[in-house]
């Protein structure tokens, strides 16, 4: 922070507080409509064209790897489209920085053509970085959006709208969904304009566009190369051991159950003689009926003390969610916290009959057997980390 802080002086020192997109003096949005409609769209088509981004950035890269290895030929082969490309875009596709997003130009041209530039910039960034090439994912991210904006504006010339707003709306969608940045990209666009008039419709399009995209392609491009790599950071390692474990894993297959006839005078006897904090109550097929837990025991005690009512578990059974054996142990975790109960059946998807219980003691045993597992596989002295190439790191 204090670095930042320093660089940022130090420029505007030398430079003047200038930002790094100018624009005009009036412009932003007249009309509430546009808030209500059309930056909404504009951030539904941020976040398709995001996901559009980010699964291209990595199918070049799958697709290089289908080919037979080629040395030298790739980088060439990846320069020579690259050099085509461009210059069937007249050069609009290259620049310095964000020197390269043309937001005066971009407010004269077809929606069509601000489109395919959108779409060449796309594929361009995808060939340049996975060839061999060396540059990063955000200025092309600012680039995109850009484009993206200005065409939706150019798609109705009656309604007058601001270009370069819907340019500087369209980058911030853009970063958001291809990095599932929101927060950063939000503030990185007050600082480069120097203009907050935009906020309401940048924060709508933002979280719209970065809902879109994460709904339909889970990794960004960093997480994603990430991933690929075999490392896994956005939520931490606890979360990431526990999707890798299934019920399957942790889940007892013979936990004591109730019958749903049994007189609540039999079942009762049950407390302080087991370590079962709750109990399935089944019926004759064993199919679930519900779930009685230790404080719904005492619950029954009290209320048989006070009545001569002939009670059965299947009166005092709470229903309850279920799990299967196919689910992992953070979907597992987190159904439990949702409910606050300190165990759930695991059932047969198929026939809905019990076939196990699986408590936050299991969850907890099976997290500390396969921690345990890691850190003495890590132990051994061997290391399967994979240096990145420099042309795959998105900067």
């Amino acid at each position: 922070m204090v670095s930042s802080v320093v660089a940022a002086v130090v420029t505007r020192a030398f430079f003047g507080n200038h930002p790094a997109f100018p624009i005009p003096v009036e412009y932003g949005y007249t009309l509430a409509r546009e808030v209500v409609f059309f930056y909404p769209i504009l951030g539904i088509l941020a976040g398709i064209v995001s996901v559009l981004f980010v699964r291209t950035y990595f199918g070049v890269e799958v697709l290089l790897r289908r080919l037979p290895r080629a040395g030298i030929l790739i980088p060439i082969a990846g320069g020579l489209l690259v050099g085509g490309i461009v210059s069937l875009s007249h050069g609009r596709l290259v620049g310095f920085g964000h020197l390269a997003v043309q937001l005066d130009l971009f407010g004269h041209m077809a929606w069509y053509s601000l489109a395919a530039l959108a779409l060449g910039s796309i594929l361009v960034t995808s060939i340049t970085l996975q060839t061999g090439g060396s540059g990063g994912v955000f200025t092309p991210s600012l680039y995109i959006g850009a484009a993206t904006g200005v065409a939706l504006a150019g798609l109705f010339p009656s309604m007058h709208l601001s270009p370069e707003t819907y340019a500087l709306v369209g980058m911030e969608a853009l970063v958001a969904g291809a990095t599932h940045a929101p927060i950063a990209g939000i503030l990185l666009v007050f600082e480069m304009t120097n203009d907050y008039a935009i906020v309401v419709p940048l924060m709508l399009a933002t979280v719209i566009s970065y809902l879109i995209a994460h709904r339909l392609e889970p990794d960004s491009l960093y997480s994603g190369w990430l991933r690929r790599r075999g490392e896994l950071l956005e939520h931490g390692n606890d979360r990431d051991v526990l999707a890798g474990l299934l019920v399957a894993n942790a889940y007892d297959p013979a936990p004591e159950v109730i019958g749903e006839d049994e007189p609540v005078a039999e079942f009762l006897n049950r407390l302080g003689h087991t370590g079962q904090s709750a109990f399935p109550v089944v019926d004759a097929q064993r199919h679930l009926v519900g779930m009685l837990t230790m404080a719904d025991l005492g619950r029954v005690a009290r209320e048989t003390r006070s009545s001569e009512s002939a009670l059965v578990a299947r009166d005092a059974a709470r229903p309850s969610e279920a799990l299967t054996l196919r689910d992992s142990l953070l979907e597992a975790i987190r159904r439990l916290g949702v409910r606050g109960a300190p165990a759930l059946p695991v059932v047969d998807p198929k026939s809905g009959r019990l076939i196990g219980l699986l408590s936050r003691a299991h969850v907890l045993a099976q997290y500390e057997r396969s921690s345990l597992g890691s850190a003495s596989r890590g132990n051994t002295g061997e290391s399967k980390t994979e240096r990145p190439p420099s042309s795959g790191i998105p900067r």
